[in-house]
């Protein structure tokens, strides 16, 4: 996805998820999850998008990755704003 050389389906996101999580790769899943959520909101899908980023926004904050961190913070901002909620964007 990231390059946009072979797009990926939804469950194709989540079966790599599902993998990371597996062998507790809990940062990589969440990366994932940020990719797959930036694909929801480039399909204009930002309820999802946002909904899969606030699931795991605590486990963020847990592993400590002040970049992943970043990430989720400027998507689920993004996601608020698109959907309207310019406040909780803030």
């Amino acid at each position: 996805y990231k390059n946009r050389t072979q797009q990926l389906t939804f469950s194709r996101f989540q079966e790599v998820i599902d993998a990371c999580e597996a062998i507790s790769e809990l940062f990589r899943a969440n990366a994932v999850r940020a990719y797959a959520s930036r694909r929801l909101m480039d399909e204009g899908r930002y309820e999802e998008a946002l909904q899969l980023l606030t699931a795991h926004y605590q486990q963020v904050l847990k592993l400590g990755s002040p970049q992943q961190k970043s990430d989720y913070e400027g998507l689920i901002a993004q996601s608020y704003k698109q959907t309207g909620d310019a406040a909780a964007a803030k």
